[in-house]
């Protein structure tokens, strides 16, 4: 059974965004392949150093749901910005420079067609600091090195279970910002 972190203490504010605003975040990629899976990351906090979020996949028969951690919104810089928000296709592949610096082959869920960006990835990593434009999935949201900023832990578990449930197959990732849509409220 999946953990819920959150999700049955939602507010029936954003659980009416879950439920009535996706369906339009859904319909505004193009070429969408109707069997791909949609999985949610929906920020909810983000300052000078780091952007945290929900990672959420409805998928059948399980909710999968961890924490997310990325760099703050630094205007889609190259290594130094976290993903603009908006629909991405994700694809299991080899990352060349994961396996270079390992030594082995790695594959990791990259993001595709990223404007002005390549070699986005969704990997383990507890630190904002290991981070260079990509995402980390973990348990939870806690402060492990005593920085005052929020790591996620048990990442590498938590990718493996993702990859697991997702059994590697192609996903539309859809990328959220609870705060924005509070501002547009």
């Amino acid at each position: 059974m999946a953990k819920e972190i959150g999700i049955l203490k939602l507010s029936p504010f954003v659980r009416e965004f879950l439920t009535k605003d996706l369906l339009f975040v859904n319909a505004n990629i193009y070429n969408r392949d109707k069997s791909m899976k949609d999985v949610y990351i929906i920020r909810n906090k983000s300052d000078v150093k780091q952007t945290l979020g929900v990672l959420i996949a409805p998928l059948i028969p399980e909710l999968f749901v961890c924490k997310t951690l990325e760099l703050p919104w630094k205007d889609n810089v190259n290594n130094a910005s976290c993903i603009p928000i908006g629909s991405y296709i994700c694809r299991y592949t080899q990352s060349a420079r994961l396996s270079r610096v390992t030594g082995k082959a790695i594959f990791t869920y990259e993001v595709l067609n990223v404007a002005n960006r390549l070699g986005i990835r969704i990997h383990s990593a507890n630190y904002f600091s290991q981070l260079s434009g990509c995402v980390a999935l973990g348990d939870t949201h806690k402060d492990i090195n005593f920085d005052g900023q929020l790591d996620v832990i048990h990442s590498g578990d938590t990718i493996k279970k993702f990859v697991d449930l997702m059994e590697q197959e192609d996903f539309i990732l859809h990328i959220i910002s609870i705060e924005l849509y509070l501002l547009k409220a």
